[in-house]
């Protein structure tokens, strides 16, 4: 049964007669109650079902889709009733394309009264088929064919149309359907008609019009030629309908595809940000665009990109408890300003030529990330309001995927950064070499402008110059301080960071060995390197703008602190090393399960299953004989099998029915997104074989590679059958838990296929060995 855009059922209820509306197969699209009152059938039982009311005298059906020219209208015919009592009527016939999809077949039936003569109900028929055309949308015509389609008639559905009434048409009394064609239009349209007519075809036209208010219409026109019975054209009949909103959707649907495309491959804000700004520009040619971002941290919205009028605010920090922004940040809620006055936000410093303002919210997974402002010389449409709401859908859902990519990207970096100086110290190297390390780091994951440490001895109770990065001169004081005399020393005399967001300013009297107006800094942060409650020298950071650090970057921080405490510890007190290195592992792996429990937060039917999963896995690993490092490797293999989804857009990873075959094959990316985000971290590096392979299958028919039999690594054979059996026990959404002894026999059933039947021997007798305990 074919699919229709268009509302037939409100199509055949608009009739003033009884009218059904068909398909090519017979099933009934439309019915109306005039209908149902006439031969019984209430519309729940008839539509949908194939037409129940044709007798057995009736013509095939065919004949009233294929008749040209069409039968004779009215046909007397008797329909059968509900009841099964046939019933007297004149039937008409018309089929339509209403939507340049299918056509469908337009019925209608009028009761022909008992003993009433067959003038009559033809008199009936005619004033019957005057209120159908004057009640079908758009307008049904006859006109001779000539460059003016000079109109003979035309129903008084024109007005709707195009604005005008109909006998301004009529013989061209006013204008000709020609002048309000549009001029690039006019040639096209009059040479697929003739080409129809050469051909004794019908036709089917797409053009646009100018109505009498001066807007562009796109309309939609079948017709055909009326011939004599010597074949000669004595007319054009037809139909005309309106298309704009259909075409609008049809262009907005483009626009977004489109631009889905393009924010495919974008991997950052700073990617996305011009990208949407040029697609807003082009859409509605506004005064000014921008993109703002709100900061939750700091409450305030910040305006990362911005074209026109708005151009100069780039970078601007605004209150989200004055102006325009207040509503649309704290409350989600589009804000519409037809008649933009000077006074309407002073910060945004708009200029007189600006009429219309549009704020909308960037929402995704019920948090507004920020929102769009567009500045108009004049007034939005509703069509360009829809559009920019569902453009700001698109940028929320990209942004929030971009900053869940550079969190984690972040995140990895930061692990590298504290993984390279814990290498150095358990590479034992020489201390200041140590030192230079941290401050290369701290300089370039921060993006400082310089940075020093100072060593504390607690036998003089003096600092001594560690190492320095970053300094324009030469003539930093290096000699050893007292804790009285310096801003280092008074960091190592209270043992807590100093923060000076601005050094103009500050209200400190103690001088600083470093030329700080010299070498320019603005900003201070000082931070004393404590471990195991000793303090062993403090940690200075400058930078020669205003510093303001988010909460990522003063937990790495506060990470790299701490990491260079141990290893000047390390470096006076080498025999804590092995204890200081296991603590470090320990604060890695719960990093690494953090990670897992974000992605199990993105998708919650999967909750717990990383937890249980790690727990079978390395029970099973255990029982096959591995130990150790192995051992180790395979547990935070399991906590990170499916880290990669955290690169799969929401809209798919948290789809509760069925993936799209598009869909399904970005999901099952998801291994090589895996390696790609931890085979750079030379510390994840060994466990890299679960999250990688325990897709592959035993046989070779499983993904990314397509390994096969033993090429499989092992842990990810083992981890596959706990993964499968984990999951069968559990509830999903597109599925509830199946039974345990069910469980099991699956897999004795793939092994071999999908499988390692080695695993699976066992894991069923590490089962058995489990009895009694709640797995």
């Amino acid at each position: 049964m074919a699919t229709h855009h268009l509302d037939l059922g409100a199509l055949a209820q608009a009739l003033p007669i009884p009218a059904s509306i068909e398909d090519r197969q017979g099933y009934v699209l439309g019915w109306n109650a005039r209908a149902e009152n006439l031969l019984g059938w209430p519309a729940e039982e008839i539509l949908k079902q194939p037409a129940p009311y044709w007798g057995d005298e009736f013509m095939t059906r065919e004949t009233l889709w294929n008749s040209n020219p069409p039968a004779q209208f009215p046909i007397r015919i008797a329909l059968k009733t509900q009841s099964g009592v046939a019933k007297l009527v004149h039937l008409r016939a018309a089929v339509l394309s209403l939507l340049p999809q299918d056509d469908v077949l337009l019925l209608t039936f009028e009761p022909i009264p008992e003993n009433s003569s067959l003038s009559d109900s033809l008199t009936t028929s005619q004033a019957t088929l005057s209120t159908l055309l004057a009640n079908l949308p758009g307008a049904a015509y006859r006109c001779r064919n000539d460059s003016q389609w000079s109109m003979e008639f035309i129903s008084r559905g024109c007005y709707a149309l195009t604005g005008y009434p109909p006998e301004d048409f009529i013989q061209n009394q006013k204008r000709s359907f020609a002048d309000i064609i549009l001029p690039e239009d006019r040639q096209q349209v009059w040479e697929q008609v003739q080409a129809a007519i050469d051909q004794h075809q019908p036709y089917q036209l797409i053009y646009r019009i100018r109505n009498a208010d001066g807007q562009i219409r796109w309309v939609w026109e079948q017709g055909r030629g009326i011939y004599d019975p010597n074949g000669h054209l004595e007319a054009l009949e037809g139909y005309i309908s309106d298309i704009t909103d259909l075409k609008q959707r049809e262009e907005e649907l483009e626009i977004i595809t489109s631009l889905s495309h393009a924010l495919r491959s974008a991997r950052s804000q700073y990617e996305v940000y011009p990208i949407i700004l040029a697609r807003l520009n082009r859409l509605l040619n506004a005064e000014g665009i921008a993109l703002t971002i709100y900061n939750s941290e700091a409450n305030e919205i910040i305006i990362e990109k911005a074209l026109g009028c708005f151009e100069s605010l780039t970078g601007k920090r605004l209150s989200p408890e004055y102006g325009i922004l207040r509503k649309v940040v704290s409350n989600g809620q589009m804000q519409f300003i037809e008649q933009v006055t000077s006074s309407i936000d002073p910060e945004l410093a708009l200029p007189g030529t600006v009429h219309s303002l549009l704020a909308i919210p960037l929402i995704d997974h019920e948090q507004t990330l920020g929102a769009t402002i567009i500045a108009r010389n004049r007034s939005f449409t509703l069509s360009e309001v829809r559009l920019v709401n569902a453009i700001a859908d698109i940028t929320a859902v990209t942004l929030r995927r971009v900053m869940l990519a550079e969190q984690t990207e972040k995140r990895l970096n930061q692990m590298s950064a504290l993984r390279t100086i814990e290498t150095a110290i358990n590479a034992n190297l020489d201390l200041r070499f140590t030192l230079n390390i941290l401050l290369d780091q701290v300089i370039h994951r921060l993006n400082l402008d310089a940075a020093d440490v100072w060593l504390y001895h607690e036998q003089s109770g003096r600092l001594s110059y560690g190492g320095g990065y970053g300094f324009r001169g030469l003539n930093i004081r290096t000699a050893p301080l007292q804790l009285e005399y310096s801003l280092p020393g008074l960091v190592a005399k209270n043992g807590s960071p100093l923060f000076i967001p601005d050094l103009r300013k500050s209200n400190i009297s103690i001088r600083h060995t470093v030329p700080l107006e010299e070498e320019g800094f603005i900003a201070y942060y000082g931070l004393p390197l404590i471990s195991r409650r000793r303090l062993h020298g403090v940690l200075e950071l400058f930078h020669r703008k205003p510093l303001k650090l988010s909460n990522d970057q003063k937990e790495f921080l506060e990470s790299l602190v701490s990491t260079t405490a141990i290893a000047i510890d390390n470096a006076r007190l080498i025999e804590d090393l092995k204890r200081t290195n296991a603590e470090l592992v320990q604060a890695y792996d719960e990093t690494i399960l953090g990670w897992s429990l974000a992605l199990e937060m993105r998708d919650s039917s999967t909750e717990n299953h990383t937890r249980r999963v790690t727990e079978m896995t390395v029970r099973l690993a255990q029982a096959m004989g591995i130990t150790g490092e192995d051992l180790t490797q395979i547990r935070r293999g399991a906590i990170l099998h499916d880290i990669g989804k955290m690169a799969i857009p929401d809209h798919i990873l948290r789809k509760t029915g069925s993936l799209t075959e598009e869909e399904a094959a970005i999901m099952r990316l998801h291994p090589l997104f895996a390696r790609q985000m931890l085979e750079s971290i030379a510390f994840l590096r060994p466990a890299l074989a679960i999250p990688t392979y325990h897709h592959e299958r035993w046989d070779g028919t499983g993904y990314p590679f397509g390994l096969k039999g033993e090429e499989i690594p092992l842990p990810a054979r083992i981890f596959a059958v706990v993964d499968v059996w984990d999951a069968l026990r559990h509830d999903r959404p597109y599925r509830t838990a199946w039974p345990e002894e069910k469980v099991r026999a699956y897999l004795r059933e793939e092994a071999g296929s999908h499988f390692d039947p080695k695993v699976v021997e066992s894991f069923l007798q590490l089962l058995d060995n489990l009895k009694g305990e709640d797995l």
